[in-house]
């Protein structure tokens, strides 16, 4: 009877020794299982680092790099579409760039991100020169301590890439002061300037739009500069200045 009582003794003891192995005592005699990582592939490791590479393969998949900033710095997020857990392979997200400039120009005729200008002062004074909707030139006279300045703008589409947008200039004096162009307008109140220069949308290689854009300053205003503000915050440079004394 004795030996019957010492064997299921001796399958405990075989039982809780071997429980130990794969785990850790406290001081009170309870077990703590190890931690268990998971890999994508679905096996079972300690470490993250032990997972095999070759079982996953990282596809990494990046945002458009991000505006330039102040800093001449930008950054994008990538993500690995197999979530492998792995940093290996993973491609840079942050790099340096060009700050968008201000291009200040003395000449008349400029190529920039696919365009080129070509502009001049056409006329300049208490009165200036335009073309009505009928076609008759007619003329249009300054405020009371003011004057006007007439622009012969060209632009022409070098790539057939860049739209250009004839509401992105003004004009700036030297005290940073800036004017919106002016237009002589009917008893409706709808500009009677014909030949003011017109939008070019979606243009082919060689195309050109040309036209006059008149602006009206104080009299004490020495320096202008006529703006053209690019529309894409990615073109360099981000805007061009034109300079007339």
């Amino acid at each position: 009877m004795k030996k019957l009582v010492l064997i299921p003794l001796l399958l405990i003891a075989i039982i809780f020794i071997s429980g130990c192995v794969s785990g850790t005592n406290t001081p009170t005699g309870d077990v703590i299982k190890e931690k268990v990582y998971v890999c994508p592939d679905g096996s079972e490791v300690s470490d993250s680092s032990l997972c095999s590479e070759e079982k996953c393969t990282p596809n990494w998949q990046c945002d458009e790099w991000s505006k330039c900033d102040i800093y001449g710095k930008q950054t994008r997020t990538c993500k690995d579409e197999n979530a492998c857990g792995l940093e290996k392979g993973r491609p840079a997200e942050e790099q340096e760039c060009e700050i968008p400039k201000i291009v200040e120009l003395r000449q008349s005729s400029y190529t920039a991100n696919g365009l080129m200008f070509d502009v001049d002062i056409a006329e300049r004074g208490l009165s200036v020169s335009y073309i009505d909707g009928y076609g008759n030139t007619n003329r249009i006279s300054a405020q009371d301590g003011k004057e006007l300045i007439k622009f012969k703008i060209t632009v022409t589409s070098v790539d057939g890439e860049k739209s250009f947008y004839y509401s992105n200039f003004n004009l700036m004096d030297e005290e940073g002061y800036t004017y919106e162009p002016q237009c002589p307008v009917d008893f409706y109140g709808n500009c009677k300037n014909r030949d003011s220069i017109s939008s070019m949308y979606d243009p082919i290689e060689g195309q050109k739009v040309s036209g006059n854009l008149l602006f009206q300053i104080p009299l004490s205003t020495n320096t202008v500069y006529l703006v053209y503000k690019f529309s894409s915050s990615y073109d360099r440079p981000q805007v061009l200045k034109f300079v007339f004394d």
